[in-house]
Protein backbone atom coordinates (compact mmCIF):
# COMPACT_ATOMS: atom_id res chain seq x y z
CA UNK A 1 0.00 0.00 0.00
CA UNK A 2 1.50 3.56 -0.62
CA UNK A 3 0.76 6.02 1.60
CA UNK A 4 0.82 9.61 0.97
CA UNK A 5 2.11 12.31 3.47
CA UNK A 6 3.26 15.67 3.09
CA UNK A 7 7.34 15.37 2.74
CA UNK A 8 8.65 18.60 0.60
CA UNK A 9 5.50 19.27 -1.23
CA UNK A 10 1.91 20.15 0.41
CA UNK A 11 0.11 17.69 2.45
CA UNK A 12 -2.98 15.82 0.43
CA UNK A 13 -5.40 16.28 3.09
CA UNK A 14 -5.00 20.21 1.74
CA UNK A 15 -6.27 18.82 -1.65
CA UNK A 16 -8.80 16.50 -0.52
CA UNK A 17 -10.34 19.44 1.58
CA UNK A 18 -10.85 21.67 -1.77
CA UNK A 19 -14.51 21.08 -3.15
CA UNK A 20 -13.38 20.01 -6.95
CA UNK A 21 -16.66 21.53 -8.81
CA UNK A 22 -16.20 24.60 -7.02
CA UNK A 23 -12.39 24.93 -7.79
CA UNK A 24 -12.77 23.83 -11.29
CA UNK A 25 -15.58 26.07 -12.16
CA UNK A 26 -13.86 28.90 -10.74
CA UNK A 27 -11.10 29.97 -13.30
CA UNK A 28 -9.14 31.74 -10.82
CA UNK A 29 -9.55 28.75 -8.42
CA UNK A 30 -9.06 26.29 -11.03
CA UNK A 31 -5.27 27.78 -11.16
CA UNK A 32 -5.34 26.98 -7.51
CA UNK A 33 -6.89 23.62 -7.62
CA UNK A 34 -3.86 22.98 -10.07
CA UNK A 35 -1.33 24.32 -8.58
CA UNK A 36 -1.97 22.86 -4.92
CA UNK A 37 -2.33 19.32 -6.91
CA UNK A 38 0.72 19.18 -8.35
CA UNK A 39 2.57 20.29 -5.46
CA UNK A 40 1.32 17.62 -3.63
CA UNK A 41 2.37 14.68 -5.99
CA UNK A 42 5.44 16.86 -7.22
CA UNK A 43 7.95 14.65 -4.48
CA UNK A 44 6.83 11.63 -5.56
CA UNK A 45 5.84 11.82 -9.03
CA UNK A 46 8.79 10.09 -10.58
CA UNK A 47 8.56 7.42 -7.98
CA UNK A 48 4.93 7.29 -8.74
CA UNK A 49 5.30 6.76 -11.91
CA UNK A 50 7.81 4.51 -12.43
CA UNK A 51 5.52 1.78 -9.82
CA UNK A 52 2.64 2.50 -11.25
CA UNK A 53 3.93 1.87 -14.43
CA UNK A 54 6.00 -1.43 -13.81
CA UNK A 55 8.88 0.25 -14.56
CA UNK A 56 7.77 0.52 -18.34
CA UNK A 57 8.59 4.53 -18.07
CA UNK A 58 11.77 3.94 -18.63
CA UNK A 59 11.78 2.13 -21.79
CA UNK A 60 9.41 4.37 -23.28
CA UNK A 61 11.25 7.26 -22.43
CA UNK A 62 14.56 5.38 -24.26
CA UNK A 63 12.56 4.72 -27.26
CA UNK A 64 11.57 8.70 -27.00
CA UNK A 65 15.59 9.98 -26.30
CA UNK A 66 16.65 7.82 -29.32
CA UNK A 67 13.79 9.32 -31.41
CA UNK A 68 14.65 12.64 -30.72
CA UNK A 69 18.60 12.01 -30.93
CA UNK A 70 18.13 10.89 -34.43
CA UNK A 71 15.65 13.22 -35.63
CA UNK A 72 17.45 16.52 -33.40
CA UNK A 73 20.11 18.91 -35.51
CA UNK A 74 23.08 19.82 -34.07
CA UNK A 75 23.67 22.52 -31.24
CA UNK A 76 19.55 22.37 -31.18
CA UNK A 77 18.02 24.65 -28.81
CA UNK A 78 15.90 22.67 -26.78
CA UNK A 79 12.63 24.18 -24.69
CA UNK A 80 10.95 21.69 -22.13
CA UNK A 81 7.58 23.01 -21.72
CA UNK A 82 5.89 22.08 -18.04
CA UNK A 83 8.79 20.46 -17.33
CA UNK A 84 7.84 18.94 -14.26
CA UNK A 85 11.12 17.53 -12.48
CA UNK A 86 12.76 18.12 -15.49
CA UNK A 87 13.80 14.58 -16.01
CA UNK A 88 13.12 13.83 -19.72
CA UNK A 89 14.36 16.97 -20.32
CA UNK A 90 17.75 16.54 -19.18
CA UNK A 91 17.98 13.40 -20.49
CA UNK A 92 17.18 15.03 -23.80
CA UNK A 93 19.76 17.27 -23.81
CA UNK A 94 22.24 15.28 -23.11
CA UNK A 95 20.97 12.84 -25.33
CA UNK A 96 21.17 14.91 -28.21
CA UNK A 97 24.00 17.10 -27.08
CA UNK A 98 22.04 20.41 -27.16
CA UNK A 99 23.76 23.22 -27.05
CA UNK A 100 21.47 24.84 -24.75
CA UNK A 101 18.29 23.78 -23.11
CA UNK A 102 15.45 25.88 -20.85
CA UNK A 103 12.94 24.03 -19.02
CA UNK A 104 9.52 25.95 -17.68
CA UNK A 105 6.95 25.30 -15.07
CA UNK A 106 4.98 26.97 -13.43
CA UNK A 107 5.32 25.09 -10.27
CA UNK A 108 8.50 26.49 -8.33
CA UNK A 109 8.75 23.10 -5.97
CA UNK A 110 8.85 21.07 -9.18
CA UNK A 111 11.35 23.45 -10.67
CA UNK A 112 14.09 23.14 -7.38
CA UNK A 113 13.69 19.53 -8.11
CA UNK A 114 14.68 19.44 -11.84
CA UNK A 115 17.63 22.24 -10.56
CA UNK A 116 18.38 19.44 -7.88
CA UNK A 117 18.53 16.78 -10.23
CA UNK A 118 20.34 18.90 -12.76
CA UNK A 119 23.43 19.42 -10.19
CA UNK A 120 23.26 15.91 -9.25
CA UNK A 121 24.14 14.80 -12.64
CA UNK A 122 26.11 17.27 -13.52
CA UNK A 123 26.24 15.72 -17.42
CA UNK A 124 24.90 18.99 -19.00
CA UNK A 125 25.53 22.42 -18.06
CA UNK A 126 23.48 24.49 -20.38
CA UNK A 127 20.68 24.08 -18.80
CA UNK A 128 18.37 26.66 -16.99
CA UNK A 129 14.88 26.30 -15.58
CA UNK A 130 12.35 29.09 -15.30
CA UNK A 131 9.37 29.67 -13.42
CA UNK A 132 6.65 30.91 -15.86
CA UNK A 133 2.41 30.81 -16.20
CA UNK A 134 1.14 32.53 -19.69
Amino acid sequence: MIKFKARDGRAPQELAAMDLEAFLGDRKRKRHYIQVMFETIAPGYDAFTRFFSFGMDKKWKELLLAEAEKRTPKNAFILDLACGTGDLGIELARWTRASRAVGLDFLTRSLTRTAIRQVRRASFTNRMVCSGDK
